[in-house]
């Protein structure tokens, strides 16, 4: 027997990731590990961008691209965490139908 649940997905675009990163690496560790992980924010931001930007099928390998990019953040959170003082830019989530029942105005 399958089962499947279906779900809406929230709106989002693309988002500049490696200026973002870039700039926190270089402004609270150095310019020369910046340079050794350029490549992995570049990667990171391709990851995001197709894992979430573009319409998906539902397939196993649509699951294995957000896990990634789940994964992926979850690697990254304890380092961009650790600043203590830092403050991050809020992300502004739109809702997937615009008649929810639970979610009416952009949160």
């Amino acid at each position: 027997i399958r089962i499947s649940i279906s779900m809406a997905y929230k709106k989002t675009r693309p988002a500049n990731l490696e200026k973002f990163l870039s700039d926190f690496i270089r402004d609270n560790y150095s310019e020369e590990i910046l340079k050794e992980h350029i490549e992995a924010i570049k990667s990171l931001e391709n990851l995001r961008n197709i894992a979430l930007c573009k319409p998906q099928e539902i397939s196993e390998q649509s699951l294995h691209l957000v896990s990634e990019y789940y994964f992926a953040l979850k690697v990254i959170e304890p380092i961009l965490s650790s600043i203590e003082g830092q403050s991050f830019a809020p992300t502004t989530w739109y809702e997937a139908e615009s008649k929810s029942v639970f979610f009416s105005k952009k949160t």
